[in-house]
């Protein structure tokens, strides 16, 4: 072989290193930094927002009644259930009132978001915990709701920093339901901790998630054929801040007064 065709050779191999190189960086860091750019510059739906603590703390003195379901108990603000249509399942019950209004209550077990997350992938739910910082589902709510597009890892070195964010972002989006428009709330009762997506006198739905050690507890309140007037903050602080664990995971339902109000 000649001196000018080993140049050749040389020039050749040193094209396709510099080639693959460059492919190895683009699909290394390029790609998934531009991933981030993207989802920054067009965020899915309302990932921008975040929750504040609940300003109004008032709980409503109306008489109603103590009801129980799978393990819980809380006091209702309203007393006109209409217990033909009530429909129980294994971790949920709906509630009709005559009123038209419409409550369901369900219940799930802990750590739920982060037995999902590991279900179906090699990794286990303490490596989800180590992953993600945290190690409840209420840590890993809190979490998702706080992260917004202005505090994606945007230059990070690793490509799975890109890809967590955006994961995470995604799954936010789907997390946050349209009435957190209308108010987008922290609550904190003893034991408890959760969220609030909606404003009772603005949106149709109020949707309260809250979580212990024993796990988490739902409150749905639908308000869209409600003959009364619109469900206030305080009604809904009366059903979550008498919400406690019982011995006996049997339904019952029991008039009571007005109990904790102010």
């Amino acid at each position: 072989m000649t001196l000018t065709s080993l140049r050749w050779l040389r020039r050749i191999l040193l094209i396709v290193v510099i080639a693959i190189a460059a492919i190895a960086v683009t699909t290394y860091w390029v790609l998934p930094v531009w991933l981030s750019l993207d989802t920054w510059r067009q965020p899915p739906k309302r990932t921008r927002l975040t929750p504040s603590d609940l300003s109004d703390l008032s709980v409503s003195c109306a008489s109603g009644k103590q009801v129980s379901y799978f393990g819980y108990e809380f006091e209702l603000p309203w007393s006109d259930i209409d217990e033909t249509k009530t429909k129980l399942y294994p971790d949920m019950v709906v509630l009709t009132f005559r009123s038209g209004l419409i409550l369901m209550f369900g219940v799930s077990p802990p750590k739920l978001w982060l037995n999902g997350l590991a279900s179906g992938t090699k990794f286990s739910a303490k490596d989800v915990q180590a992953a993600y910082g945290t190690r409840s589902d209420y840590d890993f709510i809190r979490m998702l709701y706080d992260l917004t597009p202005d505090k994606m890892n945007l230059w990070a070195l690793s490509p799975g920093v890109h890809y967590r964010d955006v994961y995470l972002l995604t799954m936010k989006s789907a997390a946050v339901l349209p009435w957190a428009d209308d108010g987008f709330s922290r609550i904190r009762h003893e034991g408890y901790r959760g969220f609030q997506q909606g404003n009772p006198q603005v949106s149709p739905t109020i949707i309260v998630d809250l979580y212990s050690d024993s796990g988490g507890v739902h409150f749905s309140v639908f308000q869209k054929n409600y003959t009364g007037k619109r469900v206030s903050q305080a009604e809904i602080n009366r059903m979550t801040g008498t919400l406690s664990r019982t011995s006996d995971a049997a339904s019952s339902s029991v008039a009571v007064g007005a109990r904790n109000c102010r």
